[in-house]
């Protein structure tokens, strides 16, 4: 890997880090989805930063190349993300509609007493 590569990589690790810290802080991400993605990019920074890392653990797995490897992560995590989003998303879908009764049999209740 060149210098550069090895550069501009890291600067845009420890920029995303910084990111996810600074939205942490603006109350825009739970902590703990920022401490995975603040893990993940920890991860990725170390084995941009020692390259033998990286080569070690391709072989440690028994994949072909790095890139399989980093593609087939890349991927299971994507994975994990995504069924994860379904179970807060079905989550607050009930929880909505709970609200949303509950208002209507508030309403209800106003009305009547209106009357």
């Amino acid at each position: 890997m060149s210098t550069n590569l090895i550069i501009v990589s890291s600067l845009f690790c420890i920029f995303v880090i910084a990111l996810i810290i600074f939205l942490t802080i603006k109350k825009r991400i739970k902590i703990k989805y920022a401490i995975i993605w603040i893990l993940l990019f920890a991860i990725l920074l170390l084995s941009i930063i020692i390259p033998g890392l990286m080569q070690w653990l391709t072989a440690l797995l028994g994949f072909q190349t790095s890139s399989n490897m980093i593609i087939c992560i890349i991927v299971s995590i994507l994975v994990l993300i995504s069924i994860a989003t379904t179970a807060i998303i079905s989550h607050q879908n009930k929880t909505i509609r709970n609200l949303v009764q509950e208002i209507a049999i508030l309403n209800k209740k106003i009305k009547d007493l209106e009357n």
